[in-house]
């Protein structure tokens, strides 16, 4: 991979050397020579191919001990199920990017990071979040002094044929700032303030970083690592957590610093020091123990939670602002002030001052919006002044029209083309009255069922007739998070099927397919579909068969005038869900099963339209 890039090496920023390497906070990541064994033979192997410009990083999530890894350590980020962003989410995200902190030289980094979440394996749509809350989490990262954040993605997209993962559709949608036609969704306006602000005043952020009131020592490798266990690394990430939120609180810009990789230069930078009271009957490393006697030689003063650490002398370095921090240029002297809002409505401060490079600048009262935040740039002559980023650039999408064929009075046509705009010949099936649309690079599946001239669509982005199977393949022993990339028990689902179209008799048009899945059952399991539509008709009649016992899922947009006919004393189940109804039918070995689907009419208002 790496010589198969080389051509386009001038535009490579960093190298990935792994995906989720150390994430989560009970990984067995530290101190585990293994994995720094690995990391480091990744490390050589990369460099040994690319040399030693290009930066290389992993990517994590709460990492145990951030600052032990062998490489640059990025962070990733994703919103939890609420609808708005809130507290939760926001000290989530502090804690996040606060544990990037810990790593000594090293910019923070964010190689993933979406307000949001994906579409589902079984869902037709993104669960809704708000627009703003792309606003509040980038600003939060950036008053934490993230200096890189990888929007991950900034377009909706469909996985290509072949490669759909277990836990995903077909449709790789997260209601990303774009949509898949290229069109600005409700998260375009935020996504692109926020580009449009670094377009414009990227070079000066990047040279800046937040002035810190106060420390937090994130303690879990200031004892000896074998007395660590994930309920002491839990208790310490609440510890941590807590004193973040309560610095939040009280305005104070408090950073996360670890005893056992900071120097004490470095742990000079605030004079108070947050050392959160953990109640373990244990001792902290002869080395940790005295990095912080010289601490308090050099007139730091260690406490043991926030609220003394404003009572120790520690200062609000925005005046007393709330969710804000001050942004300094190298030499102190200038800086950029941001400030958010959180809340439900508009809020507005009061004046504030803030002491710069030993000049007192007045900041007079602020107006932000709900969800919204505001930049002020402080300039070396005390001048305050608003950011603005400017207006987004205008876009023009490209409009994705579907590839239909007329079709003469009284016949049936079966063709090929790129209907779905995925660089892939789908299967469509014609009669001038309804039209159906099978993808056989997506196990087959049927994504368009609809009458001609309509824009509406009985099936969903889901798709209908997706093949499973009633057993499922035992697990792998190594496979430690099955539960999160299986919850279709023949994993992997859009298999790339061998469809031939039968185009011998006008007035049917047919399409037969078929695929073995050799990781499925003793030998590989068969699987064949076929797709017929008659002339004339508003019937799709599809037929399954499976070499055994099998599984069909297919999602159907509601309100529909689509009925279904399933075969008598087949085991059927449907579960309605807000928009659709996923159908489960489960069928025997060897046995042809047919389906009928009747289209009377257009779909209702509740069709898909994705």
């Amino acid at each position: 991979v790496l010589h198969e890039i080389a051509p386009w090496s001038h535009d490579v920023i960093a190298i990935a050397l792994d995906d989720d390497q150390g994430a989560y906070i009970d990984n067995d990541t530290w101190p585990a020579p293994h994995w720094h064994a690995y990391m480091n033979w990744l490390k050589t192997t990369v460099q040994h191919t690319v040399g030693t410009r290009v930066p290389l990083f992993i990517n994590t999530y709460q990492m145990k001990v951030t600052a032990s890894a062998p490489v640059w350590a990025w962070g990733n980020w994703y919103q939890s199920d609420a609808y708005r962003i809130g507290d939760h989410d926001l000290a989530q995200l502090a804690f996040s990017t606060g544990l990037l902190q810990t790593q000594p030289h090293r910019p923070v980094m964010t190689s993933e990071f979406q307000a949001g979440w994906l579409q589902g394996a079984g869902e037709i749509a993104p669960r809704p979040a708000a627009p703003e809350n792309t606003t509040l989490a980038l600003h939060q990262m950036l008053q934490q002094g993230a200096h890189g954040v990888v929007n991950f993605p900034v377009q909706d997209t469909l996985n290509p044929p072949g490669w759909e993962a277990p836990w995903a559709n077909w449709s790789y949608a997260w209601d990303a700032a774009l949509t898949r036609t290229g069109e600005p969704s409700p998260r375009y306006a935020p996504t692109a303030a926020f580009g449009q602000l670094v377009r414009r005043y990227g070079t000066y952020l990047a040279s800046l970083r937040p002035r810190s009131d106060a420390s937090i020592a994130w303690l879990t490798s200031a004892y000896e690592s074998a007395l660590m266990n994930d309920r002491r690394v839990g208790e310490l990430a609440a510890l941590t957590i807590a004193n973040q939120q309560r610095c939040r609180a009280l305005a104070l810009t408090c950073r996360l610093v670890d005893l056992r990789y900071d120097s004490l230069h470095d742990l000079l930078r605030t004079h108070v020091l947050i050392v959160p009271a953990t109640g373990f009957p244990l001792r902290f490393t002869p080395r940790v123990v005295a990095l912080l006697r010289a601490f308090r030689e050099r007139g730091g003063t260690v406490v043991t939670n926030a609220n003394d650490a404003l009572a120790a002398g520690a200062r609000s370095s925005t005046g007393g602002i709330t969710d804000a921090s001050l942004l300094l240029s190298p030499d102190g002297r200038s800086g950029v002030l941001d400030v958010m809002n959180p809340g439900t409505v508009a809020r507005a401060t009061a004046p504030a001052a803030i002491d710069l490079a030993g000049r007192r600048i007045v900041i007079p009262p602020i107006s932000i919006p709900q969800g919204g935040a505001v930049d002020l740039r402080i300039g070396a002559d005390g001048t305050v002044t608003q950011l603005h980023g400017g207006p987004a650039s205008p876009l023009t999408p490209a409009p994705i029209a579907p590839a239909w064929r007329a079709v003469p009075n009284g016949r049936a046509v079966a063709y090929r083309a790129d209907v779905l705009a995925d660089g892939e010949r789908d299967d469509v099936l014609d009669n001038g009255i309804v039209r159906v649309v099978v993808a056989p690079g997506a196990g087959a599946r049927a994504f368009v069922f609809t009458r001609d001239g309509s824009e509406s669509n009985a099936f969903t982005t889901i798709g209908a007739f997706r093949d499973d199977v009633q057993t499922p393949a035992t697990p792998s022993p190594r496979d430690y998070i099955a539960r999160y990339t299986h919850p279709l028990e023949a994993g992997t689902f859009n298999r790339a099927y061998r469809c031939a179209l039968d185009v011998a008799n006008p007035t049917r048009a047919l399409v037969r397919c078929d695929y073995t899945a050799p990781d499925l059952g003793n030998g590989g399991v068969r699987f064949r579909k076929t797709y017929e539509l008659a002339a004339g008709s508003r019937a799709l009649v599809v037929t399954l068969e499976a070499s055994a016992p099998g599984r069909s899922l297919s999602a159907f947009a509601l309100p529909s005038s689509l009925t279904v006919t399933w075969p008598a004393g087949a085991q059927h189940s449907s579960l309605e869900r807000s928009g659709y109804r996923l159908d489960q039918l489960d069928y025997p070995a060897g046995t042809p099963t047919r389906i009928e689907l009747r289209l009377q009419g257009a779909s209702g208002g509740g069709a898909n339209r994705r």
